[in-house]
């Protein structure tokens, strides 16, 4: 597993803001073939996910674990703010690959961000704690939040390990 890590981590694309440049411009691609709105970049949400991201690696365990706790102290000052969050774990993915890879294996999250409702986005990168899935796998995504990651994936009879990844939190808005 070392050298596996090894080898991924000196030949994968780093995870970095030109990495998510790109893929927000892949994703914004396809909004604007389907006649959407592109999403444009938000400081303030980039704020958000960080704080996001440090409420989530406390307990990664739980999909989007303490959202509803942290999006009422960000946003309770502001009327008609919609949000919506995607955490990815896009190590060995291009841009592209990865992209393709939501099209193709989770569907409810490349819907969000092909969300209409939502105009802006910002993001947070970093590392910490991730289930990893070891073969094959019935299921894909996570379908929700407050889900205890690691029982959902062995329900369905996957096996997982957990390693430290690099997370991409994305956070979507109406407002920025």
């Amino acid at each position: 597993v070392y050298w596996l890590n090894y080898f991924n981590s000196f030949f994968s694309p780093k995870i970095d803001s030109n990495w998510v440049n790109q893929f927000i411009s892949i994703v914004n691609s396809y909004r604007m073939n389907e006649s959407e709105q592109p999403l444009e970049y938000c400081p303030w949400l980039s704020n958000f996910a960080q704080i996001r991201f440090n409420t989530m690696i406390k307990n990664p365990e739980i999909s989007h674990y303490g959202y509803d706790q942290d999006y009422e102290e960000y946003f309770s000052r502001y009327f008609y703010v919609m949000g919506g969050e995607e955490v990815f774990y896009p190590s060995g993915y291009s841009p592209d690959q990865y992209v393709q890879d939501l099209i193709n294996n989770a569907p409810l999250h490349w819907e969000e961000l092909m969300n209409s409702e939502f105009y802006y986005y910002g993001y947070y990168i970093g590392n910490g704690p991730t289930i990893i899935i070891i073969g094959n796998c019935p299921v894909t995504e996570v379908t929700g939040p407050n889900i205890n990651v690691s029982q959902y994936f062995e329900s369905y009879g996957c096996q997982i390990i957990w390693e430290n990844s690099t997370w991409l939190v994305i956070e979507l808005s109406n407002q920025c």
